[in-house]
């Protein structure tokens, strides 16, 4: 009688060469494009993780004090603008802010970009900006005073 040859020992060593194969593939393509960062928060990811519940107390009293809005919408490519913001505040105490303003793309740290800024009348005007992409950018706004912070995100929206 024949011995009848069988395949499958040989598809199992392929299968297992193949999943080496692929993670080294992953991992070849993750060092080429490395982890952007969200700095929503402005600072380091640990300390956020270390104090999130006094990040979130001190934005919620924030909020009870002011409201934020931005006032400019649409920039157009190159134009030299500048960015206005609204902070409104909700009672009539008078409270000194503090500022930190980072002009950013939503995917990607390569545009960040920190902004000066002036308050009069309760508008935050930033610096002079160029956009040079079309596309969505985000203000990445801190906030300060006292002992009360806010964190901010605010989305425009560069055309030709």
């Amino acid at each position: 009688m024949r011995d009848k040859k069988t395949f499958w020992p040989y598809g199992i060593v392929i299968s297992i060469l193949g999943c080496v194969a692929l993670c080294v593939g992953t991992i070849w393509v993750s060092l080429d494009y490395p982890v952007e960062l969200d700095g929503f928060y402005l600072q380091n990811k640990t300390i956020v993780n270390d104090n999130i519940n006094e990040i979130i107390a001190k934005q919620k009293a924030f909020d009870e004090k002011f409201s934020v809005s931005l006032k400019t919408q649409k920039f157009k490519i190159k134009s030299d603008k500048n960015v206005k913001i609204a902070i409104t505040p909700k009672t009539d105490e008078k409270i000194n802010l503090n500022y930190q303003i980072l002009l950013t793309r939503p995917d990607t740290n390569a545009y960040n970009k920190e902004l000066n800024a002036t308050i009069n009348d309760n508008i935050l005007t930033t610096s002079k900006i160029e956009p040079t992409l079309e596309g969505r950018w985000q203000i990445m706004l801190k906030l300060s005073a006292q002992d009360i912070v806010g964190f901010y995100k605010l989305e425009f929206f560069v055309v030709k």
